[in-house]
């Protein structure tokens, strides 16, 4: 559903066409999201959600998305996000023990990519 005037979007929320996109810089001067080009293919492939602007001329992506897209493909963050997770299970067992073998198996599914029960 369409943000009216009295739901302002936030900037991840903030539609922009891939000529925006891809003029998105890191701090030492390269593309962050790559190409139009590579966010074209993106979305072909359907890694990247889009909208069609009015007319169906443009398509129009969020800078959340793009930044989902973003640490999906890199593994310096998922590397990080496996660090997080091993301090967050240290956490857990630090403070409540071990898990029971239902806790295992919710998390081990989550895990795996699968649906947690």
């Amino acid at each position: 559903m369409p943000k009216t005037s009295s739901q302002p979007l936030n900037a991840a929320e903030r539609l922009l066409d891939l000529y925006e996109a891809a003029e998105i810089r890191n701090p030492d001067g390269s593309r962050r999201f790559g190409s139009v080009f590579t966010l074209r293919r993106r979305l072909k492939d359907g890694s990247l959600p889009h909208q069609l602007s009015e007319g169906n001329r443009k398509y129009l992506v969020t800078l959340a998305d793009l930044e989902q897209l973003e640490l999906a493909d890199s593994p310096v963050a998922a590397d990080s996000a496996r660090a997080e997770l091993r301090l967050a299970a240290n956490r857990v067992l630090a403070t409540s023990g071990p898990l029971t073998n239902d806790e295992c198996a919710h998390f081990a599914a989550l895990l795996r990519g699968g649906a947690a029960a």
